[in-house]
């Protein structure tokens, strides 16, 4: 029997959390998968290190934040492509770390937070999600220095609407 009084849920036009209409999976109510962020925390200067990590493939999408201690935020350089959790992208931010040269290395060790910050969108289902890190990746996270943040994007149901009824749907076509 399908379930057809409980409501689609979309996200709101104006969500600057989805941008372009990219979140077709939380307009169905999946919880899903997003992105993965690295976090820097660092009073000194993180500009060359910066400009290594972007050649490598990361994109800074905020500089330094005016903060107590100042912030440099990272995607994962696995954009464009479909991953299902965040192991790939955190394995690749990590293979980027390691390859860094000493004097960018000590840079990096010298963030006083190394943040791998993976995000869900948070529907309504599935009833269960799990994505799992392994032990390997786990010990080079922390070989790294680095910490894990999960950060998960909830709706609240002032936002929950009832999907318009498609017109071919509801015999409104010619």
């Amino acid at each position: 029997m399908a379930d057809t009084d409980e409501p689609e849920l979309t996200r709101p036009d104006n969500d600057e959390s989805c941008p372009q209409g990219e979140c077709a999976p939380w307009e169905e109510g999946i919880t899903s998968f997003i992105l993965t962020e690295l976090v820097l925390h660092s009073a000194g200067d993180l500009t060359s290190l910066a400009a290594v990590l972007e050649a490598q493939g990361l994109m800074a999408t905020h500089r330094p934040l005016p903060m107590d201690e100042p912030m440099w935020i990272f995607q994962g350089i696995c954009s464009g492509e479909e991953f299902d959790g965040p192991e790939t992208e955190i394995a690749a931010m990590l293979a980027v770390v390691e390859s860094l040269d000493p004097h960018t290395r000590a840079l990096w060790d010298g963030c006083s937070r190394r943040v791998f910050d993976f995000a869900y969108d948070c529907g309504v289902k599935p009833v269960t999600v799990r994505h799992d890190l392994s032990a390997g990746t786990m010990a080079r996270l922390a070989a790294a220095g680095g910490s894990l943040r999960i950060t998960l994007y909830t709706f609240e149901p002032r936002q929950i609407k009832k999907a318009e009824p498609d017109a071919a749907a509801d015999g409104g076509g010619m």
